[in-house]
């Protein structure tokens, strides 16, 4: 960061703990951005009392985060819906006002002298063509009227999600670290592991951030639900903690509980929890702790796994299944949980790869189908219309020195059910479109 904007921030110091709202979306847009790796992210959003030490953290780490922290800030401001504090900056550092758009500090993000980019990872692209982070905007709603029409027959059969807080979400995510040694004579293919395993968690950090700020405008509370590269027994106790906090709640009225497990490690098995040690982390010992939660009976509880497998190897053969639909390892339970993971079918990993792509196919194809549909459709036929989309899903291919060179539609990966309820239809419903009233 240039000199004179760390003056500006320490500077204004005050005023932005005073007025700054949304710290954690802010802190979302700059790791979707490229300025904050998800472990400070999560560092920052573990300080306390929040949002003040929040706020202290944040502006300790910016200024050590290159060139373009600062313009990149006023964004993520703008974005937030912090212009105030936008603004106040602007007054400070002496660039022109703008109002409604952050039009000057894009072009000043993106119009840096070329020397100065080469701090800058090869992978950092212009914002204004990178996925941007879910908004509440994106998510589609539905009128009251089709809302009754579509329900009212048969409430009955329907889980009621009718709270202002649809429900809890949790995100629990561990990466094995692998050592990159390059100077001993450890194995090449451990040292090729080594690598993959840093773009693969770099690029999850993508997919926590986007998936977590999908269910929260989707009126998911994830306050305090959130756990990184922890041993299994401490996952498994921040687990119990949290669940039984809600328990004890008088006031807890939610009406479901997601939880997102993203875990991977050098040889893992798709559909299973690691921890960060790489030791498997059993489905059944989370179900269990899910199921002794007093709050939640009757109510829908849906864990999603996400695996990711450093070797950049198929973890499951695409032969092993002749249906497209998706796979269902299990019988209906009465418990009302749904598990749900992906099995890949591409060598190429589980990674969206190739210019303007972030994420995974899985994460993001939950996210495109949820933020669209999850308005008018039920969980299953979201889940079967995200495995579609995975079934013919754009694949770019990629020339040695790592440029798209086309691209075609193949099938990357195959929706998996090894937990489901039939007892009860499970609609989202994000909230209703408010039409005026007809005179």
């Amino acid at each position: 960061m240039e000199e004179k904007h760390k003056k500006v921030l320490q500077k204004c110091t005050v005023y932005l703990k005073e007025n700054l709202s949304e710290v954690e979306a802010i802190c979302d847009h700059l790791v979707v951005d490229g300025i904050l790796t998800q472990g400070l992210n999560d560092s920052i959003k573990t300080q306390k009392p929040a949002p003040t030490a929040h706020i202290r953290e944040l502006l300790r780490i910016l200024p050590r985060r290159g060139i373009n922290a600062y313009y990149s800030f006023l964004k993520a401001l703008e974005e937030t819906e912090n212009t105030d504090a936008a603004e106040y900056l602007r007054e400070h550092d002496g660039s022109k006002s703008t109002t409604g758009d952050t039009q000057e500090a894009k072009q000043q993000y993106t119009e840096q002298p070329e020397e100065k980019h080469k701090l800058q990872s090869q992978n950092k692209q212009d914002l204004s063509k990178r996925f941007a982070l879910v908004k509440i905007d994106d998510i589609a709603k539905c009128t009251v009227k089709e809302f009754t029409t579509k329900c009212g027959s048969k409430e009955e059969k329907i889980y009621p999600l009718k709270n202002v807080k649809r429900g809890k979400f949790i995100m629990i995510s561990n990466a094995e670290s692998i050592s990159n040694d390059t100077e001993s004579n450890c194995d090449v293919e451990l040292k090729k592991a080594a690598t993959y395993s840093q773009q693969c968690i770099t690029n999850s950090d993508f997919d926590k951030s986007n998936i977590g700020q999908l269910f929260k405008c989707m009126g998911y509370d994830s306050k305090g639900g959130n756990l990184v590269n922890k041993p299994k027994e401490e996952i498994k106790e921040f687990l119990k903690k949290i669940l039984s906090e809600i328990d004890k709640d008088p006031s807890s009225q939610y009406d479901s509980l997601v939880i997102m497990f993203v875990s991977g490690k050098n040889d893992s098995e798709a559909s299973k929890i690691y921890d960060a040690s790489g030791d498997e982390v059993p489905t059944t010992d989370i179900l269990e702790i899910i199921k002794a939660c007093h709050h939640f009976e009757g109510k829908p509880k849906v864990v999603f796994i996400h695996t990711y497998n450093f070797k950049q190897l198929d973890m499951f053969d695409s032969t092993d299944s002749a249906v497209n639909d998706i796979i269902k390892n299990c019988e209906p339970n009465n418990d009302d949980i749904f598990v749900v993971s992906s099995y890949p079918r591409t060598a190429q990993g589980p990674w969206v790869v190739g210019e303007n792509m972030n994420g995974s196919y899985f994460i993001q194809g939950l996210i495109h189908v949820f933020k669209n549909s999850a308005c008018e459709k039920s969980f299953i036929e979201l889940l079967n219309e995200v495995n579609a989309c995975l079934l013919q899903a754009v694949v770019p291919t990629l020339t040695d020195d790592g440029k798209t060179k086309t691209v075609e539609k193949k099938t990357v990966a195959q929706i998996v059910l090894s937990e489901y309820c039939e007892k009860k239809e499970l609609y989202f419903f994000p909230g209703f479109v408010q039409k005026p009233m007809e005179k």
